[in-house]
């Protein structure tokens, strides 16, 4: 079992992960949880851009990807872990979902994540989304052990994670969770976007453009099958705005890479559309492709007045530069922005300045 890399991370209880709800309040995740009713694992099953980011809170903040294996000693990330998600219900402590192949961090990582309401992801773990399983509530049947009950070793201690070095894990419990793993056949929780889903159409019963556009109204859990609306609009009327439409609903569900080509299609109908150009400046931004975000800011530039939309655009820019370590033409952009004389987002300049260290 030692070429196994299995790590199992105890974390607060949840339906599906994909963010809080009104439906899906985390709960048995510590004192932090209990009074906030929040938890940073919360997105640990979200498929942003078909990648899922798994968080544990532990100690330190470090992670030990040395005892995984020693040889991973001078190491800050680690390939190829199977990282088994623990939480406790009512009862006991249970098997509640795994990544397999994923990335394991030593330190904390962040990736922007404009969904649900949250503005970036903090992860320890990172794998692809198709490679992450949930299983339901009333499905969770496997029983991790408590070191507490069964001895130094055979389960979980009280920190989050358990490393499973110990010989009782190594020759034992590992290989039955990882048969459990392999050969587990009942129901998961849909955790991928997958291309098919983004593809399908509703049933047409008559409804109008218009009325299939208001449908997607007010989908607050992100059910990729709501889609099939705007791809019926599309069906019906191919226009920039039912393709801008689906765009902005693949943006909303973080799939940015159907949205960028979904935006291009919008543009082909009409190319110098704003509200286009900015939404796909941002799903550049969102994937880390900052040189193209610049392009398409550069361009916002050329085609907008003087405005709060423009103000905003020019030192979204500028943060893009500095993104790109392109100091010089960030503090380019700095001083032209300062001659427009506006207090728009001042602040944010301010502190800009300030880091840069520049009067």
């Amino acid at each position: 079992m030692k070429n196994e890399k299995v790590i199992f991370c105890n974390i607060a209880w949840m339906k599906e992960y994909k963010g809080i709800t009104v439906d899906d309040i985390p709960k048995n995740g510590g004192s932090f949880v209990k009074e906030n009713n929040d938890c940073c694992e919360c997105t640990n099953f979200l498929d942003l851009n078909h990648k899922c980011y798994g968080f544990i809170q532990n100690k330190g903040n470090s992670l030990h990807i040395e005892r995984l294996d020693p040889k991973y000693k001078n190491k800050d990330i680690v390939k190829g872990v199977t990282v088994v998600w623990v939480a406790t219900d009512s009862i006991s402590c249970k098997i509640v979902g795994w990544y397999k192949n994923a990335t394991m961090y030593r330190n904390f990582e962040e990736t922007i994540a404009p969904v649900m309401d949250y503005d970036y992801l903090v992860y320890n773990f990172k794998a692809d989304a198709k490679d992450c399983y949930l299983i339901p509530e009333s499905d969770r049947k496997f029983v991790v052990p408590r070191a507490s009950k069964n001895g130094k070793g055979k389960g979980l201690g009280q920190s989050s994670i358990w490393y499973a070095e110990s010989s009782y894990a190594q020759n034992e419990f590992i290989p039955k969770v990882l048969d459990y793993i392999e050969n587990y056949k009942g129901r998961f929780v849909d955790v991928e976007i997958k291309k098919s889903d983004l593809e399908k159409i509703a049933e047409d019963k008559g409804l109008n453009v218009d009325q299939l556009i208001d449908k997607l109204e007010g989908y607050h859990k992100r059910p990729v099958e709501a889609i099939g609306y705007i791809n019926l609009a599309i069906k019906k009327e191919r226009s920039f705005r039912t393709l801008y439409e689906r765009g902005c609903y693949l943006d909303y569900l973080g799939a940015y890479d159907e949205a960028i080509e979904q935006y291009k299609k919008a543009l082909d109908e009409d190319n110098d559309n704003v509200d286009c150009l900015y939404a796909l400046m941002n799903c550049y931004f969102y994937t880390e492709r900052f040189s193209v975000a610049i392009e398409y800011g550069q361009k916002l530039l050329d085609l907008l007045e003087d405005s709060e939309f423009k103000y905003e655009i020019m030192v979204n820019l500028i943060d893009l530069y500095l993104l790109e370590y392109q100091d010089d033409k960030a503090i380019i952009a700095i001083h032209e922005y300062e001659k427009l004389n506006t207090e728009y987002c001042k602040d944010r300049i301010d502190n800009i300045k300030k880091n840069l260290g520049i009067d």
